[in-house]
């Protein structure tokens, strides 16, 4: 018996945190998009979630860039339903984060597959005694940063706006973190990127995105 109790004790010491770390990870939410209205399914019951989306609206004419994003609660169930007012586009791209977990998810219409790219090495970097900095090579972004457990904070800039911070229309966009705009009851976006931060960076001309865990190093 008391061979067995040890044998036990160790069991549970060697085997106890590999199970809870592969309990841990936390489920994907789902996206369904219908007429004008989203539904987000499996988030954690009753905490808040974090959603943004572009599309291209287009009639006769012209073709429209419409953006919407916000912060909602979700129901006793994980789930959260968003009435847009007006249809969604064909065109376009959705993406929803559990603020509890940070899990997040992406969706496009008629279950299409997000363009998803990979993100430049530089697309995130610290600089000593300022705010960290992001930089593209697209002449049009919407920006996207999610902290766990914190809020969500965008920002809209375009080449050589009065947010491209480099001032020139050169076929590169820049701006620091804490210039982003706070969603909901969010906090003032902060200076610095933390260690499971996520940012999206969605390009409303290609209609293509970047969804990447940050948390630079000096």
């Amino acid at each position: 018996m008391k061979r067995l109790a040890t044998f036990l004790v160790i069991s549970v010491l060697v085997w106890g945190p590999r199970i809870c770390s592969a309990q841990a990870k936390p489920p994907l939410p789902a996206i369904m998009i219908d007429g004008q209205s989203l539904l987000i399914t499996g988030l954690t019951p009753g905490a808040q979630a974090a959603w943004m989306g572009i599309g291209r609206a287009t009639d006769t004419y012209y073709s429209t860039v419409v953006s919407r994003h916000g912060i909602g609660l979700a129901d006793g169930t994980g789930r959260l339903r968003l009435d847009l007012g007006v249809p969604i586009p064909p065109r376009s791209l959705w993406v929803a984060v559990d603020l509890a977990t940070g899990a997040f998810q992406t969706a496009a219409p008629g279950g299409a597959k997000p363009d998803l790219r990979s993100p430049p090495a530089s697309m995130l970097h610290s600089q000593a005694g300022k705010a960290d900095a992001f930089e593209d090579t697209r002449s049009m972004l919407e920006v996207f940063l999610v902290r766990k457990g914190t809020g969500a904070w965008t920002l809209w800039l375009s080449d050589g706006s009065e947010r491209d911070e480099d001032g020139a229309a050169d076929g590169h966009i820049r701006f620091s973190l804490d210039q982003m705009k706070p969603l909901g009851g969010s906090p003032p976006a902060p200076a610095k990127s933390a260690a499971g931060d996520l940012l999206v960076a969605i390009d409303p001309q290609r209609l293509d995105v970047v969804v990447a865990p940050v948390g630079v190093q000096p």
